[in-house]
């Protein structure tokens, strides 16, 4: 689509409670008044299966009915999880309000409103007039956890609101709608008209009653939520348009309609539906209106139904500020309006002093070949840092401190944007710990909880952290030495000590601020160790050089591991030397006393061999 083509104002088909319906140049005014054969009526009266307690009236079940229902000034009904239908007949058509204020205020919770509204063939004069479904007619209120849907003769008359704030008369009114749906409506689902102040939140408004367009017959322009003359604030709702079924030249229907609104704020919704003419469409002045961080989306227009508009947000002399909102689905985003650069980017990280920083501010546009320049507009920049033209920052920080800035960005087509942030730059904080610990195991890899036999193996493990906030260059471990004890390295040990290695921090490498590593070493024991006995010990320490080259080093860390010395072989026994003939320490004699000490030895020896012999002989 074209983005220079603009629509007719005529297609700008809006209700203003009892006010004018706008056509093309011709206006008509209607008064909202019901048959004569309809009643005004106390909503006690009808719906009589209720209590009421001091100013609240609770419906106790459903209820039906075809006059208009009032609610005392300043009572509350609720409907308690009920649901109130409203009916009529083709000869009697229901005007007016279904529900209504019978004085300043009113509230309603908790109900559901049913319209069962009957339409006079074809196109009845009597039900070209005003029928709504709750009113609020110069009284403020509240609105929470309400339903209404089906307040609609399935007509192209202007006519038919689910919801109306009317303060066209009576000097400012205000209306809370909370937890509030409506659906299924001829012309508008939620109309604030004159001095009323709505604030919408948590709501869903349409779609309206789209077989009034789908049934080939068109001309009705429907808006889900329409602030005439009035403000509020309009923020976490769902609104859900629809196509009015229309050419460029005639109506076009939207999810809000925004005609001379004041002070109104819009932020923070979601729009859709299928074939929207227009998202968001303003109208005829206003002030103070800001649209901000929506998002406005539509999915495609139901097949045979016109696609004349597909407008995100469009404007007819009526200026406002757009803040961040995103399109998808439209067949142009904006109309005769301009959003500039969307500031994306939520904070940037804090420095320190001498560690180089780099961060990006990014936005995003509407212009889609965007030509962003990026400066600081107020505020302290850090010292050593460069806000550059696309957006990125770099440098080396010089000095600590807490400093706040505006950055602006600009685009030749969008214009400019600007955000607000903070960066804290801290001052070099060096930090480095380390633990250690110590295992054994045998020669052939079984684990001991002491040494005790030269060439068992004990494995050093150490767990180093950088505590700090700066990186520490050339990463060493020192271990070596004569041990003297728990304050400085050494070791005490006989034997050479294995090589150290790390990972994933290697030692002679930087490790960065906040990272660890984890190191390993081994040491085969000797027999010298064993003979020392004790334990053995080894001390170390880590260390790392800071960025001006000066070195920092861990508190130390001890590893042991008991030694079990060895100790002096047993005295062997046997024959008493000089003795001849007898055993030493037996206490008997042998029966070779009379032979010599060495005829006696062989004697034995001898008998001892015959008797193998004979052993043997018997197993044979």
């Amino acid at each position: 689509m074209p983005a220079d083509r603009n629509v007719d104002r005529r297609s700008v088909r809006w209700f203003a409670g009892v006010g004018a319906i706008v056509l093309g140049s011709a206006a008509w005014v209607f008064v909202g008044v019901s048959p004569a054969d309809a009643a005004v009526l106390d909503i006690r009266a009808v719906c009589t299966d209720s209590t009421t307690v001091g100013s609240t009236i609770t419906l106790t079940a459903d209820c039906t009915t075809t006059d208009n229902l009032t609610i005392p000034d300043g009572f509350t009904l609720d409907g308690a999880g009920h649901t109130i239908t409203v009916t009529d007949t083709p000869s009697a058509p229901l005007l007016g309000a279904a529900i209504s204020n019978a004085g300043s205020s009113m509230s309603i919770q908790n109900l559901t409103l049913n319209g069962e509204y009957t339409a006079a063939a074809p196109n009845p004069a009597d039900s070209n007039a005003p029928f709504f479904g709750i009113r609020f007619l110069s009284a403020s209120g509240s609105l929470s956890n309400v339903t209404v849907t089906g307040i609609t003769r399935g007509q192209t008359f202007n006519f038919g609101q689910a919801i109306q704030v009317d303060a066209t008369a009576g000097g400012p009114q205000t209306v809370t709608a909370t937890n509030v749906s409506v659906s299924d409506f001829q012309k508008n689902g939620l109309t604030a008209n004159g001095e009323a102040t709505l604030n919408v939140t948590g709501s869903t408004l349409g779609p309206p009653d789209t077989s009034i367009n789908t049934a080939g017959v068109a001309g009705i322009a429907q808006n889900s939520v329409q602030y005439f003359g009035s403000g509020g604030t309009f923020s976490g709702n769902t609104v859900i348009g629809y196509t009015a079924n229309q050419p460029s030249t005639g109506s076009a229907s939207t999810g809000m309609l925004i005609f001379t609104a004041n002070n109104l704020t819009v932020t923070n919704n979601t729009f859709g539906g299928a074939g929207t003419d227009y998202g968001i469409l303003l109208s005829s002045g206003g002030t103070g209106i800001t649209i901000s961080f929506n998002h406005l989306a539509r999915t495609a227009t139901p097949s045979g139904l016109e696609d004349s508009f597909g407008f995100g947000a469009g404007s007819f002399g009526t200026t406002a500020t757009l803040i961040c909102n995103t399109f998808d689905g439209w067949n142009q985003n904006l109309q005769n309006l301009t959003q500039p650069p969307c500031i994306i980017t939520p904070s940037l990280h804090d420095g320190t002093v001498g560690v180089a920083y780099s961060d990006v501010i990014e936005a995003t546009t509407e212009n889609p070949t965007p030509d962003l320049t990026w400066t600081v507009l107020t505020g302290d920049f850090p010292p050593g840092l460069t806000l550059n033209p696309d957006g990125t920052i770099t440098g080396t920080p010089t000095t600590a401190g807490t400093y706040t800035f505006t950055a602006q960005v600009e685009d030749p087509v969008d214009g400019t944007a600007t955000r607000e942030y903070t960066i804290t730059i801290a001052a070099a904080a060096p930090g480095l710990s380390m633990t250690k610990t110590a295992s054994a195991a045998s020669a052939t890899g079984e684990p001991v909880d002491q040494l005790s036999t030269a060439g068992d193996v004990v494995t050093y493990t150490f767990h180093i952290v950088n505590s700090g906030n700066v990186p520490l260059s050339n990463l060493a471990i020192n271990d070596g030495g004569t041990y003297t004890g728990a304050t400085t390295p050494g070791f005490s040990g006989t034997g050479t000590l294995g090589p150290i290695t790390c990972s994933p921090t290697a030692l002679g490498a930087t490790i960065a601020a906040g990272a660890s590593t984890d190191c390993t070493a081994t040491y085969t024991v000797t027999q010298a160790d064993i003979n020392n006995g004790g334990s053995l010990n080894n001390t170390a320490t880590a260390s790392g050089q800071q960025l001006d080259s000066t070195t920092f080093t861990s508190q130390p860390a001890t590893a042991s591991i008991p030694v079990n010395a060895a100790t002096a072989p047993p005295t062997p026994t046997g024959p008493t030397p000089g003795v001849t003939g007898v055993l030493a320490n037996t206490g008997s004699t042998s029966p070779l006393t009379a032979l010599p000490g060495s005829i006696a030895l062989l004697a034995g020896a001898a008998m001892i061999t015959v008797s193998a012999l004979l052993r043997k002989r018997r197993r044979a």
